[in-house]
């Protein structure tokens, strides 16, 4: 990879701001050019006013003179652009001296702000809260990133890299190299021309050039610098102290890591301890393979232990329930019942029987793991220098080398909180360390007529004649004949103008050095304690990124699994045959090829008078099974066995997996793909053919991984999915060897939808390439003149066998015409042309240059400048003749060369190419044809709200679009449904199941645990879960809709949807069963674009802020309060508005819009019913209750003492009222999540909880309001809390109720709980004729 060439400027052009040009600065007024690796690059220039022309020997006055300005732009050779920073002007001499700085300059004047966010390079992750800095620096600079190596963009894992940035407020220039730089292990480089910042590997830029330098050769002068004032041999490791235990992931089992090699090379140390040493060294590479082998086998462990326990917490639970049972009907002694219980005790003993020998198996896993561990630590003690042995059991170091060793060692200490992987930080440790532990040798170097010369030693050996930064050269000195191979990382070259010759001399001096980079910023203690005096910088782990709850927030308790747990309520004689459920006795097998084990199926109760179980395998190619349950192998991978029970449909399932067999393996050695380019439309299809080699390989399945999901994504099979403009790369990996991989180029075209037939009928003449890409089939209805190795005047010489009435006619000549008079038989066939066909537009497409392996006796630099200077002359000529100029060179041309990625030999194009250069041209074609596409309308966003139904009840329809998505959502908590792009259910009469374990997430083909893809659940996506739920109300064509593809905003905007932004209105006037939409990260939400914008997420609306979902493959379907910012906004279809008009007319002509119908309250929150919830036994139920929190310093309440984190205020219950809210328990200082009423409530509240010492901390804690169900335990035997009635009356005598406005809006919004309850007081009855109530 070459970045910043060594060069010649050749031309100088003074821009404005906005690059327009306005005019050229002669080369003779250049002094100096400065470019270093890593470094802003300099030019510097001196311009009079007036000079003298040698040839008139007039003084002549430059134009540009007064021209020149601050900030505005030195354009050099084309591409590169310089920008002013000052300008020291002579007035006596009338002399300017300039001083301009390579463009990435201006990136000092953008800040980046940053705050407790996960930064990764290019990829985004929503649902995990990962974003893109990629996004960051183009939303604020217009720059973005470039090209990115491999190694920097993602882990050993395949997975990117992220990096949490706590507090950051710098530049984006210093950003870059500060902090993406080290944190990345790259290297920087800014393409200037196309605002691109490419992102390097170290060792994947520069070339090893074969060029020597010595003083016969080049050499002018040498001065050679060796400085170790920052060498480091012991470098301390300090990531996030919360997520980044480096102890744990350093085979020595300490922080640091050492690297004696420079003082080993240099023979300072002792003979005794340089041996030592290389025996260490040795040694210490075997242990390290070992200690990495010795975790992985830890890992799994305890993913087996983990595994075991949980199957042990099941059996002991049911253990305890079949004894409860047995205990609790064993004395029953009533006329005519009896219980047989022997069915009952025999299950119980084969639990209990079950559970002992799965206690023998935790024992000895236990032990295994016991036994890695103490490997692990005795590995530890051998790595470390100073307990490590020999194989004798001898120290390998003694007291005397160890005090030795010492004096070699220089500590410095690299801490960075923005690491939470120990082994992310250990890799950044060693780059910066592999540069630290040798001191850093700089050589400056005056040369002899290098840019010349350099021209004819091309030829030499492997030299191309081309001196890159980061370039490997050698310096020999005849003296002692030794080599020393360096870096090239900078030049210096001083231009001097001779008047009397008219001439320009110039002096080149080189920098090298034996680093190619410099890292001299890890930081040392004393600097870290400055920092944290300064900035005072807390680290608050909770928001790192890998928030444990965030991993764990859906796994199900497996305690409270209602399929396994038996019910205790009293039994029933009749109930005893019924089937209650299902158990394996295995949930996991693990089995080889063509073996069988027998899976047996207990149904419960054993009285069950239905035993019969269903059998099922999710893949039949993996393992079949019987009708008994017998499971058998049939080949290598995993899948689920179902058992389902005849009667009831329960279900219980088994993990089945299939080893290889190692016997006649097949390895995979290679792989190919067939269709290694590829190009489409946005949202256009297409899959990878990948070939695995040898064709007989046992395994043949790869992944697949998109350089760029943002242009395409690629699932699990290899289907690719044009996402945006733009070109990246699929790379393919076999699975058996992912050491090795083949990659495939996709290039996406433009989202504008041409009509291309427009050109149908076109004569094209010219390039033998055209007839390949007539045949691609986007343009394929020419009239077609195309032939290779001929010049233009062929062409001429057959004007007359052309049709008469072409749509128009394109030309584009052959390369065979690089020449002046190639130019002028150009400009003499489209004279002849156009006096042919005088009404006919004719376009004149310019060559493409050739690309670096083109095959000619030229280079294929010397044709491209050849091309440059040709299609000058013939754009010029058809300027004369109106003609118009076609460039076809966007995507397919980098740097001025064909693009080796759409080139078969520098020329030919592959067929993605042809399909790109089409594109290019009947682009260009119908844009100066004004072929007007078809453009979405604007939405009418100026329409009055004039749908408030915040007074009234929902509508019927309404509430079957809530009654559906709440009914997924329960299914979802159960596992019973779960988001999926396969298995997408459009029809909930249709029902779509998820039967393979194989899905995408993110853009990663992935293999998924069974808890995150859930064989057997009912599958949706976000769209199609809104569709069915406007289904369960009637509004059919709201099926198998998409909010990614558009057609959900545009079928809505065809039933008349309003839409409304978040922004502009927040929650005011969102009901339940609107449809919430969240724009595409990467584009911006207007109030004129809600029907047009590109959209990534759509949800249903359950009031109050929450909202159902189906969210993504690790979240599932759930319902959550959803944090909306600018990128959300509200759709409601017109046919839903008229049930919300029609219900509020029902409502006004009722008279009374009270849920309440007795004495007890009847509202429909207060449910006067009993039962048993996680244990508890509940006599009555407030559903969907308002909760806030509050805080108090004070010891006593109007109930008595208060005691923070149990007690809780309310209306119309008696205090001391225990109440059980399951949502709190293990929250706010609470363990069980009872609370006791010992307060009046707040005025817009059900229930108020104490949880702080003061207000503004308790509402950060809840995060008011929650709205959550709660359980009446016991009613309580003190005086009754103020109903809502006294409250309010008090409130207003002395504050007024107008405070409380919106407030209580939202709390009648919800029907209220306690306003409508009166079992102890009947104050709130008449709440509504009170005078002031109008006031609320």
């Amino acid at each position: 990879m070459k970045i910043k060439q060594l060069r010649t400027i050749n031309k100088l052009e003074l821009c404005k701001i906005n690059k327009t040009i306005i005019g050229e600065i002669p080369i003779k007024f250049l002094t100096e050019e400065e470019c270093k690796l890593d470094e802003i690059g300099t030019l510097n220039l001196q311009i009079p006013k007036y000079f003298q022309d040698n040839h008139t020997l007039k003084k002549t006055e430059v134009l540009i003179y007064d021209d020149l300005k601050n900030e505005r732009f030195i354009k050099v050779n084309e591409s590169d652009y310089y920008v002013i920073k000052e300008i020291k002007e002579d007035k006596i001499n009338k002399v300017k001296t300039i001083t301009t700085y390579s463009y990435e300059k201006k990136l000092e004047k953008n800040n980046i702000v940053l705050s407790d966010i996960s930064l990764s390079l290019l990829d985004v992750d929503e649902e995990n809260e990962i974003y893109s800095f990629n996004d960051e620096l183009y939303k604020t600079t217009g720059w973005s990133l470039g090209y990115v190596d491999d190694t920097v963009r993602y882990d050993e894992t395949g997975r990117p890299r992220v990096r949490v940035q706590e507090n950051t407020d710098t530049s984006f220039y210093q950003f870059i190299k500060e902090t993406i730089q080290e944190q990345f292990c790259c290297i920087a480089d800014f393409d200037i021309k196309n605002k691109k910042v490419n992102l390097y590997d170290e060792d994947s830029f520069g070339d090893e050039i074969k060029i020597i330098l010595n003083k016969d050769n080049y050499l002018k002068n040498l001065e050679n610098t060796s400085n170790t004032t920052s060498l480091v041999t012991q470098l301390t490791l300090q990531g996030n102290e919360d997520k980044c235990i480096v102890e744990d992931a350093n085979p020595n089992g300490t922080n640091y890591i050492e690297d004696y090699s420079y003082f080993v090379e240099t023979e300072e140390m002792s003979e005794e301890l340089i041996n030592a040493l290389n025996l260490y060294n040795k040694l210490t590479e075997k242990r390290i393979a070992e200690w990495r082998e010795l975790n992985t086998q830890k890992s799994i462990l305890l993913s087996d232990i983990n595994n075991k326990t949980g199957n042990e917490n099941i059996l002991t639970s049911m253990v305890k329930e079949y004894e409860n049972y047995i205990i609790a009907h064993e004395n029953i002694e009533e006329e005519g019942m009896e219980y047989d219980l022997t069915d009952f005790k025999n299950q119980l003993q084969i639990k209990r029987d079950e559970l002992v020998e799965l206690n023998k198996e935790l024992t000895d896993l236990e032990q295994q793991l016991n036994n890695v561990n103490n490997r692990i630590k005795e590995l530890n003690g051998l790595i470390l220098k100073e307990t490590s042995k020999d194989g004798q059991g001898n120290f390998i170091f003694n007291d005397k080398l160890l005090d030795e060793l010492k004096e070699f060692t220089y500590n410095d200490t690299y801490s960075e909180d923005s690491f939470i992987d120990a082994n992310e930080i250990l890799r950044t440790g060693r780059h910066l360390l592999e540069s630290k532990c040798k001191p850093t040798v700089e050589y400056s170097i005056d040369v002899n007529d290098f840019t010349s010369r350099i021209i004819s030693n091309k030829t030499k050996g492997e030299w191309q004649g081309e001196l890159s930064l980061g370039d490997l050269i050698v310096l020999y000195d005849k003296e002692t004949k030794k080599e020393e191979y360096v870096y090239f990382v900078g030049w210096n070259k001083k231009y001097n103008y001779q008047n009397d010759s008219n001439s320009i001399t110039t002096e080149l001096s080189l920098d090298l050095s034996n680093k190619k980079t410099n890292k001299t910023n890890t930081k040392v203690i004393a600097d870290l304690l400055k920092d944290s005096k300064n900035n005072k910088k807390q680290i608050n782990s909770t928001k790192h990124l890998l928030n444990d709850q965030k991993y764990n927030r859906f796994k199900s308790n497996l305690l409270n699994n209602e399929d396994i747990l038996l019910d205790l309520d009293e039994p029933k004689l009749n109930d005893m045959t019924k089937v209650t459920g299902i158990d394996l006795n295995i949930s996991t097998l693990t089995l080889d090829i063509n073996v069988s084990k027998q899976i047996k199926a207990y149904v419960r109760p054993t009285t069950a008078k239905n035993t019969n179980v269903i059998w099922s395998s999710s893949d039949n190619n993996i393992a079949s099974v019987s009708t008994t349950g017998l499971v058998k192998g049939i080949n290598y991978g995993s899948c689920t066995i179902t058992a389902i029970t005849e009667e009831g449909n329960f279900k219980s399932v088994c993990q089945v997996t299939i080893q290889k067999s190692i016997e006649n393996e097949v390895k995979v050695t290679g792989v190919q793909v067939l269709n290694s380019n590829i190009a489409l439309d946005i949202g256009e299809e297409e899959y990878i053919i990948p070939n695995i080699l040898p064709n007989n390989a046992t395994n043949q399945d790869v992944t697949y991984v998109s350089s760029s999901p943002t242009i395409a994504t690629v699932d699990n099979t290899g289907k690719i999915t044009g996402v945006n403009y733009g070109i990246c790369e699929i790379k393919v990996i076999p699975v058996d060897n992912p050491e090795i991989s083949a990659r495939c180029y996709i290039s996406i075209s433009t989202e504008d939808k041409k009509d291309y037939t427009t050109l149908n009928n076109a004569l094209f003449i010219g390039d033998g390439r055209i007839a390949e890409m007539n045949n691609l089939g986007i343009l394929n209805k020419l009239y077609v003149d195309a032939k290779a190795d001929v010049d233009i005047t062929y062409f001429n010489s057959r004007i007359n066998t052309y049709p008469v009435n072409p749509t128009c006619i394109i030309v584009m000549p052959n390369i065979n015409d690089l020449s002046d008079q190639g130019a002028f038989n150009v400009k003499t066939l489209l004279t002849t042309l156009k006096n042919k066909y005088p009404t006919k537009n004719i376009y004149l497409v310019t060559p493409l240059p050739v690309g670096v392996n083109y095959e000619s006796s030229k280079l294929y630099s010397e044709v491209n400048n050849q091309i440059i200077k040709f299609n000058s002359l013939i754009k010029d000529y058809a300027n004369l003749l109106n003609v118009k100029s076609v460039n076809a060179n966007l995507n397919l041309v980098t740097n001025g060369t064909l693009n080796s990625y759409y080139s078969k030999n520098g020329y030919y194009l592959t067929q993605t190419g042809y399909r790109i250069l089409c594109n290019n041209i009947t682009n260009t074609i119908l844009n100066y044809m004004n072929v007007k596409q078809d453009t979405p309308k604007d939405d009418d966003d100026d329409k009055k709200d004039d749908d408030n139904n915040s007074s009234g009840g929902l509508s019927k329809q309404r509430q079957l679009i809530i009654d559906r998505a709440k009914e997924i959502v329960k299914l979802g908590s159960q596992g019973k449904a779960w988001y999926s792009q396969y298995a997408r259910t459009i029809d909930w009469n249709k029902k779509q199941i998820i039967k393979n374990e194989w899905e995408t997430i993110s853009y990663e083909g992935k293999k998924q645990t069974f808890h995150q893809t859930h064989l057997g659940a009912i599958g949706m996506d976000c769209s199609s879960f809104v569709g069915i739920c406007y289904q369960n109300a009637g509004y059919d064509f709201m099926k198998g809709l998409s909010c990614a593809g558009g057609n959900l905003q545009s079928v809505a905007k065809k039933h008349g949807a309003k839409m409304w932004r978040y922004e502009d209105k927040g929650l005011e006037g969102a009901l339940p069963g609107d449809i919430v939409m969240r724009v595409d990260s990467r584009y911006k939400l207007t109030k004129n674009n809600m029907a047009t914008v590109r959209t990534a997420h759509t949800m249903i609306y359950l009031g109050d802020g929450y909202t159902a979902e189906a969210g993504s493959y690790s979240t599932g379907i759930f319902k959550s309060k959803k944090k909306m910012n600018n990128k959300y906004f509200f759709m409601r279809i017109e046919e839903l508005t008229k049930t919300d008009k029609k219900s509020n007319d029902d409502s006004s002509e009722s008279g009374s819009n009270d849920n309440s119908s007795s004495d007890n309250g009847s509202g429909k929150n207060c449910i006067n019913q009993s039962g048993t919830i996680d244990g508890h036994k509940y006599i009555y139920r407030f559903a969907k209750a308002r909760c806030t929190a509050y805080g108090d310093s004070s010891s006593t309440g109007a109930g008595g003492k208060l005691t923070i984190g149990k007690s809780c205020g309310a209306h119309n219950l008696p205090y001391s009222t225990k109440l059980f809210i399951p949502s709190t328990v293990g929250k706010f200082g609470n363990k069980d999540g009872i609370w006791e009423v010992k307060d009046t409530g707040g005025y817009t509240t059900d229930f108020d909880l104490l949880i702080a010492k003061s207000d503004s901390q308790a509402e950060k804690l809840l995060g008011n309001p929650l709205v959550t169900d709660v359980y009446v335990l016991e009613w309580g035997d003190g005086k009754t809390a103020w109903s809502f009635t006294e409250a309010i009356e008090w409130c207003n005598k002395y504050y007024g109720v107008g405070a409380f406005h919106t407030s209580w809006k939202t709390y009648m919004k919800y029907g209220g709980c306690t306003i409508n309850f009166w079992r102890f007081k009947d104050h709130d009855k008449t709440i509504k004729s009170k005078s002031w109530y109008n006031k609320l």
